[in-house]
């Protein structure tokens, strides 16, 4: 990361940090509002959830770092997962797991749960992180990873701004391809138990008609009807054939 980034980076976090250390002295009701879209459901006759003071991340949306040699990138929190493809993909790069919606942040992925999209391969969102950055309820700055604080950095994903806010996370990256080849497999003798399903996925899986192992699995597999199943497995290719 180059010195002008890390100092924009550290002057937002410090904003958020004023916030947080006088909300700590005044012991007041607080929420974090990280701006854009919100994924829940408003509750009527007035939301408790956000009726206290704001702790305002608006500003958490820079990505800070991609780099290419070691595909890594380093991101705040609000930067949404369609941003972070626009700036990973010039490099022929792509985050491991994409959520769905373009809208979701990185942070929220992490801090949020994001059970969305999750990989056979690389898991969650949150599996492919290095380290993130956490302003405390008392306004200290911590960095975890699973080297540096592992108890700390792995509580952090769910926990919806609870133990800390995210400020910063840095993730891997993998190569980005341009096409996706999509088979759907479907099945009638599946009993329709969730045990021989899994099981059916993970043998499609893992074969893959003889191919080399799927990149992606789409459903578990997804119901169609009581005794037809429908699995898709998608496999990344440089180009078209």
């Amino acid at each position: 990361m180059d010195e002008r980034a890390r100092a924009d980076h550290d002057r937002r976090v410090n904003v958020v940090v004023a916030q947080v250390r006088d909300l700590a002295d005044s012991r007041a009701v607080a929420h974090v509002d990280k701006g854009g879209v919100h994924h829940v459901v408003p509750l009527p006759a007035g939301d408790r959830r956000f009726m206290g003071r704001r702790v305002d991340v608006s500003a958490l949306r820079h990505v800070l770092e991609v780099d290419v040699e070691r595909r890594r990138c380093v991101a705040e929190p609000g930067v949404t997962f369609a941003d972070l493809l626009n700036a990973t993909l010039p490099h022929g790069l792509a985050p491991a797991v994409v959520p769905e919606l373009e809208g979701i942040t990185v942070g929220g992925a992490v801090a949020g749960c994001a059970i969305e999209s999750t990989s056979f391969r690389y898991g969650g969102f949150h599996d492919t992180c290095l380290g993130y950055e956490i302003v405390t309820g008392t306004g200290e700055v911590l960095t975890c990873s699973p080297e540096r604080e592992p108890l700390l950095f792995g509580m952090i994903h769910g926990s919806y701004g609870t133990l800390g806010i995210l400020t910063k996370l840095s993730f891997g990256l993998i190569p980005a391809k341009a096409k996706i080849h999509v088979e759907y497999e479907r099945s009638d003798g599946v009993s329709g138990s969730r045990q021989q399903d899994v099981l059916h996925v993970q043998v499609r899986v893992s074969r893959s008609g003889g191919r080399q192992r799927a990149d992606q699995a789409r459903g578990c597999p997804q119901v169609l009807a009581p005794r037809l199943r429908v699995l898709g497995l998608g496999e990344r290719l440089a180009e078209v054939a």
